[in-house]
């Protein structure tokens, strides 16, 4: 049985990863009647629902249109998001992050742009799992008691990678603890003018998130670009920088069943609408203090 669970169990992943969901979902099941190891079966019930979420999210998707995109090393992929400020990225421990039980394989440092009075970042609770923490500046350099952001934004898996929208208003994160298909997928949450607290975070969807790793969703200064970074199509040392046109309120619509795979596991680099000069991904930023 051991050989044939493990093929069977790699020909269900790899299914999941083409965004096959149902196909995939058969095997699931499939294996979980045959089992009666209980941590067998916990495992198979995860992917059963990782699958069971992306089929219900494959009903609709917004169409962003790429302009442009850059594969650059995993472990500093962040510093290659050109738009944001330099030496904006305090690399881990720091003094808001001071220890770490062990070291993140992608949040290995927190973004604290110059001016910021207000910072929202990643830190390790005592369970180990990385959750989002918010201080604010009450003096030059005086800040407060970092704290939990939001109970509805914390989850029982790592939550990484928090960027605010320049507006304030919109928080994007990733989280592998929250409603998903695997992997980190991108969320957001809204300000919630009436209660004075952050709103239920939401998943972007396809193609922004996807069975793979996908960080950090933030929009140019000049309102014309949006940029995310995703391992979908690339090797898992690498991240690939997408850049998008900006939509300030992209629609989802419904995806027709013979377009999905091309459409939002591949995302067409749409050559010919990108002009020279528009965005540059120049050089890459430093960090205000050496690794």
């Amino acid at each position: 049985m051991g050989q044939d669970w493990g093929v069977e169990m790699r020909r269900a992943q790899s299914l999941h990863e083409r965004y096959d969901f149902e196909k995939a979902l058969d095997i699931w099941h499939s294996l979980l009647e045959r089992s009666t190891d209980s941590l067998q079966r916990i495992d198979l019930l995860e992917r059963i629902v990782r699958s069971e979420n992306g089929s219900n999210m494959l009903s609709y998707a917004t169409e962003p249109r790429v302009l442009s995109h850059l594969t650059v090393p995993r472990s500093d992929f962040f510093l290659w998001y050109s738009h944001l400020e330099n030496k904006s990225w305090l690399p881990i421990p720091n003094a808001f992050v001071p220890n770490s039980a062990s070291h993140h394989q992608y949040y290995t440092s927190i973004y604290f742009p110059e001016g910021t009075r207000n910072i929202v970042f990643s830190s390790q609770d005592e369970s180990g799992s990385w959750n989002l923490y918010t201080s604010t500046c009450s003096g030059d350099t005086l800040w407060s008691h970092p704290t939990l952001i939001n109970e509805n934004l914390t989850s029982p898996e790592d939550d990484i990678f928090p960027i605010l929208r320049r507006n304030g208003k919109e928080l994007y994160f990733s989280t592998k603890g929250l409603f998903g298909m695997g992997g980190y997928d991108l969320f957001v949450s809204r300000w919630d003018e009436e209660i004075n607290d952050w709103g239920m975070p939401e998943n972007l969807g396809f193609p922004f998130s996807s069975p793979f790793d996908d960080f950090l969703f933030s929009d140019t200064p000049d309102g014309n670009f949006t940029l995310f970074a995703s391992n979908r199509n690339c090797h898992r040392d690498s991240m690939t920088i997408y850049v998008l046109e900006f939509e300030n309120k992209p629609i989802k619509k419904p995806l027709l069943e013979s377009g999905i795979l091309f459409f939002i596991s591949i995302i067409v680099f749409q050559e010919g609408k990108f002009s020279p000069g528009e965005f540059s991904f120049g050089r890459r930023l430093q960090s205000p203090y050496p690794q």
